[in-house]
């Protein structure tokens, strides 16, 4: 009798190991199925999309390219540049600020208005579009609206923001012109 209770044990044990063998390769399978980068697994899925991956670094590039353009003072060409970028990434407002100032470089204070109030319509607290905003609105004589935008500007710039101190003499000249 001892012969068959040592049988009836050994089987369970045997059971035992069978069944915590299958679990554990039922949780690698598991584990293997929703790691990302399987075949066939959508990028939505998989925490990585490489299309959209690849679309912010042209939009990254063309926004360098644009700066550069700016910044060297080639304004039609950053007006191009910026219009590349918006069609991209329209809801940038960075990038409608900067098409801004390239109008403004071309002496089109319109066109940069319409930059300046659309990069607002986007995010209301853009500081620069403000200032660029009195610019353009300065450029086309509409002063009261100009130190409106200028006071925007002042309200929305942080304490260390290098035009301040600008911000402040054109406050001052406009209104001095005005009461002139």
């Amino acid at each position: 009798m001892n012969v068959a209770r040592r049988s009836v044990a050994r089987r369970d044990v045997r059971l035992r190991a069978l069944g915590l063998t299958l679990a554990m390769i039922a949780i690698t399978g598991a584990l293997v199925w929703y790691l990302p980068g399987r075949p066939g697994k959508t990028p939505a899925t998989d925490g990585f999309d490489v299309t959209r991956h690849m679309q912010a670094q042209r939009v990254a590039t063309r926004f360098r390219e644009a700066v550069n353009l700016l910044h060297t003072g080639h304004h039609a060409e950053a007006v191009l540049a910026w219009e590349d970028v918006i069609a991209m990434a329209p809801t940038l407002p960075e990038a409608r600020v900067n098409l801004g100032y390239a109008h403004l470089g071309l002496g089109q204070a319109a066109e940069a208005e319409q930059a300046f109030r659309a990069a607002l319509a986007l995010r209301e607290s853009q500081a620069n579009a403000h200032y660029g905003l009195a610019l353009a609105l300065a450029k086309q004589q509409r002063m009261a609206e100009a130190r409106a935008a200028m006071r925007r500007f002042l309200r929305y710039s942080g304490p260390g923001d290098p035009y301040l101190a600008r911000a402040h003499e054109l406050l001052k000249q406009w209104q001095a012109e005005e009461n002139k």
